[in-house]
């Protein structure tokens, strides 16, 4: 009788269990929002198509500007950990604000898993049209001539750490010029009123191809795809430099599993495509992908070298 009892009970359990299972329909059953927090994005626009393709469900991306990204990966972290609200990830937003803001209202690695990394985001220095310079050696040559009177601006805590870098390896005195916008910066160097700006390739790839700026070199470790013929920082004659950024997926902390698998086979197939690897390449992204593992521990390694960067040019956290 005890053995029939204890039998019954373990169908009972198992039933259960199946007709849960049953009712839980497969990942992903309804639409997903990608959060893109520094607003509209080639490169989040191509994997989300490709994404929608194969999961049989639409990948939308959605815009959330503002704060420096703060904004939109805050949405993320407060977000349900059901996979259907992921960040479009650029990798300063868990590895420099937290060392360039007193209060971040989101903790990178205890709110997030960190899914997978897409890309390497190399910067560049530019200069406009009209620069005496033809190379990064001259243009520190001239700036040592004028201490204080070269200025750069730039729109993004990564290049701000950058050019900083530069201006402390190149032993030069050049003005910080701000801009909440990019594209501000952008109008300043082409009409003259600032002398070089750093930036990502994607936002001004296109003044380039049409002569309007000169890029003098790439901040990676390795030239750009892009623009092969452009030298890195080190070629151009500034030992060891490298700075970059790049792109991932994160999901809110508790996200299922298997859900962040489904993601990363996903992801991995995509960024093998050979039209992925060109549309990233002509926007000025290198695809690379990274498993979560992989990811995490690259966020956690550039947060240290955020951290001691910013400490060396005695950069004080606002």
């Amino acid at each position: 009788m005890a053995m029939r009892k204890i039998r019954v009970a373990v169908l009972a359990v198992a039933w259960v269990i199946a007709t849960t299972a049953a009712a839980e329909p497969a990942y992903p059953s309804r639409p997903i929002r990608l959060i893109v927090p520094f607003g509209p994005n080639a490169a989040a626009e191509i994997v989300a198509k490709k994404l929608g393709e194969r999961f049989g469900q639409p990948v939308i991306t959605e815009a959330r500007p503002g704060a420096e990204t703060i904004i939109g990966t805050d949405a993320v972290a407060k977000a349900a950990p059901d996979g259907y609200t992921v960040l479009f990830c650029g990798a300063s937003a868990m590895s420099v604000l937290p060392h360039t803001r007193k209060h971040l209202p989101y903790d990178p690695f205890g709110d997030f898993v960190h899914v997978a990394q897409l890309a390497y985001i190399p910067l560049m220095l530019a200069v406009g049209p009209s620069a005496p310079v033809a190379s990064v050696a001259e243009l520190v040559a001239l700036a040592r001539s004028r201490p204080g009177r070269l200025s750069y601006g730039e729109g993004t805590e990564t290049a701000f750490v950058a050019a900083e870098t530069f201006k402390r390896a190149a032993k030069i005195d050049i003005l910080h010029v701000p801009y909440k916008l990019l594209g501000t910066a952008t109008t300043d160097l082409l009409a003259g009123r600032i002398d070089m700006i750093f930036s990502s390739l994607v936002p001004v790839i296109a003044y380039s191809r049409t002569q309007r700026l000169r890029v003098m070199a790439v901040t990676g470790n390795r030239r750009s795809p892009t623009l092969p013929d452009v030298p890195t920082m080190a070629e151009a004659g500034i030992p060891g430099f490298e700075s970059s950024s790049a792109y991932g997926i994160s999901a809110p902390r508790g996200t299922p599993p298997a859900v962040v698998k489904r993601w990363n086979d996903e992801l991995a197939a995509v960024l093998a495509m050979p039209d992925v690897a060109e549309k990233f390449i002509a926007i000025g992204i290198e695809p690379r992908f990274q498993t979560s593992e992989q990811f995490t521990a690259f966020l956690h390694a550039e947060s240290d070298r955020q951290r001691e960067l910013l400490a060396r040019i005695g950069f004080k956290p606002e």
